[in-house]
């Protein structure tokens, strides 16, 4: 019931490594739809290069991040989330 975007104007922009822990979460699974520029996303410490049109689920609990990068390019992260 709930959509998060994250804009990255270029590789000079990411995510620090984090959690989505908050309470309100009705589940523990998130999609996340990537698009544009093809980036790294961390998961406790395994990385995935994330293409144009790829989607990730991964649990909420996990550690998470975007690292900078060199592109120049844009990219669009699309994550879906279900409160209570």
């Amino acid at each position: 019931n709930q959509l998060y975007c994250n804009y990255y104007v270029d590789g000079s922009v990411g995510l620090e490594e984090h959690s989505d822990s908050e309470p309100e979460h009705k589940h523990d699974t998130i999609g996340s739809l990537s698009l544009g520029a093809t980036r790294e996303f961390i998961i406790e410490g395994k990385a995935y290069s994330l293409r144009d049109d790829d989607f990730l689920l991964f649990n909420r609990h996990q550690r998470h991040s975007v690292p900078r990068h060199y592109t120049t390019e844009a990219r669009l992260s699309i994550t879906f989330r279900e409160f209570k």
